[in-house]
């Protein structure tokens, strides 16, 4: 109202007084005019940013999104990849070997604290008996215990209860690999004995079956040599053999695939001939 009223006035005012007046109250004015000017553009800058920043926090989801897909992709490959690479090692190794073998897979493991043994999924409906080489790629495994028509028991070379006769490659020296239940959490799960106190073992010296005993084909690879306790570090001078540590060739904490020798390959030369 009182705006309202000032403006009657000043359209009343002679031309030159209300000119002055005029320009008095614009000079007054304009201090605010220029503040309200820079508030209402503040405002604009600051809701701009806002809108910047939501559709940044958009893409940036977005991108995380994309970039868990991609993860997820690269990760399946790379497993496809490992798997197809473990598939032709299997199958190469199968091709070479000597041993007729058939491939199985570890479907459970002993809970128990007594052995250390794993379930396969191959039993006597596929040839499989008691007291058969169990083994990978990279080693020996263990051997055949309880066989039932679809399923085999094999006790692993870490259990005391499975000894394998082997021989040390570089010292050529002999001797008996078990289980060694004093190792704990050390490289040294396995224990070769009857190796005789003179013998000069070598750590890294490789350790494979001799052939003797009739249960393990001679060749594989049991382990490598990891410590070796002289008779000169025991208390009693007059002990024959040497204590020696041996790391598995084979992580048996994480095997899947397995396979079991069930028999020799008869050579193509050997094979009967035909009736013609």
């Amino acid at each position: 109202m009182l705006l309202l009223v000032v403006l009657l006035i000043l359209t009343t005012l002679r031309l030159p007084v209300s000119g002055r007046l005029k320009n008095t109250l614009s000079d007054g004015f304009l201090p605010f005019l220029e503040f309200s000017t820079r508030v209402q553009n503040s405002f604009g800058f600051l809701i701009h940013r806002f809108k910047g920043y939501r559709n940044l926090q958009a893409e940036t989801t977005d991108l995380k999104k994309q970039l868990s897909e991609l993860s997820t992709r690269v990760a399946q490959v790379t497993e496809l990849e490992r798997e197809n690479r473990e598939f032709r090692a299997m199958l190469d190794f199968k091709n070479r070997s000597e041993l007729k073998l058939i491939s199985a897979k570890v479907i459970s493991r002993d809970p128990s604290n007594w052995y250390n043994t794993v379930l396969i999924d191959r039993g006597s409906s596929d040839g499989v008996i008691g007291n058969m080489p169990v083994l990978t790629v990279e080693g020996l495994v263990g051997k055949t215990i309880d066989v039932t028509k679809s399923n085999a028991r094999v006790l692993l070379i870490v259990d005391e209860n499975c000894k394998i006769s082997a021989w040390l490659k570089d010292s050529a020296q002999y001797g008996i690999v078990q289980g060694n239940i004093l190792a704990g959490g050390t490289d040294s799960q396995c224990r070769m004995t009857f190796v005789s106190r003179n013998a000069q073992i070598k750590t890294n010296d490789k350790v494979y079956t001799s052939g003797l005993g009739g249960i393990f084909p001679k060749g594989l690879l049991v382990g490598v040599v990891r410590s070796v306790k002289s008779s000169e570090q025991k208390e009693e001078k007059n002990i024959l053999y040497q204590d020696v540590g041996i790391t598995p060739a084979v992580d048996l904490v994480r095997i899947d695939e397995v396979f079991v020798g069930i028999g020799v390959k008869v050579s193509e030369k050997l094979k009967p001939a035909q009736k013609s």
